[in-house]
């Protein structure tokens, strides 16, 4: 195999530039990137190899490495989702933060490729129905996430302090009244009753 160098295949998921903190430990895994791996022919003319038909034990190794792959992305998530969650139980996240996070998942998941019609049966079916369930369930608890996250923006927004001797009174109906009705209420005489007023009159 060649060792790294330039191919058409797709990039691999670009990597952010993360802080790595002065007591981390760095781990150096061999690489699992194709594009690094294994020679791509798709500049190579002339060769009729590349245009067979994959064989048995070609075939055999690709559906092993794709399992392997599985098994790897479930891994790094696992990884990453518990080192998560003990950010969270740290209060070491921001909010910001979590936006790139699922940006990351979502990019990352392998998209499907073209399904053969003749690969549909009971079985199969049952796989795609499940995918679309958990896309609804998905959409729903994103959509739960935005509410709790626009409800807690409004929560944390600064409360203007009221100037001078201003303030807010609340009526016993609910109805709120400003500091013009509450000194208007104070300053002007309350209606005399009729009996009050005759008395005056005979004074």
């Amino acid at each position: 195999m060649s060792e790294a160098h330039d191919s058409s295949s797709p990039a691999p998921s670009s990597i952010p530039q993360i802080r790595i903190p002065d007591d981390s430990m760095i781990i150096r895994y061999e690489s699992v990137d194709p594009t690094r791996v294994l020679d791509n022919p798709c500049h190579l003319f002339g060769d009729t190899f590349y245009d067979q038909h994959v064989d048995e034990k070609v075939g055999s190794l690709v559906g092993g490495v794709l399992s392997m792959y599985q098994k790897l992305a479930h891994l790094n998530a696992d990884i990453t989702i518990q080192n998560v969650k003990y950010d969270l139980q740290q209060d070491d996240m921001k909010n910001s933060e979590i936006y790139d996070l699922l940006d990351k998942f979502y990019v990352d998941l392998p998209d499907v490729n073209c399904v053969n019609s003749s690969w549909l049966n009971a079985d199969t079916l049952t796989i795609l129905l499940e995918k679309q369930s958990l896309h609804k369930t998905i959409k729903h608890d994103l959509g739960l996430l935005q509410a709790a996250m626009s409800t807690s923006k409004k929560k944390d927004k600064p409360v203007a302090k009221p100037q001078g001797d201003v303030r807010e009174v609340s009526d016993p109906d609910g109805a709120d009244c400003d500091d013009d009705d509450e000194i208007t209420a104070k300053h002007t005489p309350a209606p005399t009753s009729g009996k009050k007023a005759k008395n005056k009159r005979k004074k």
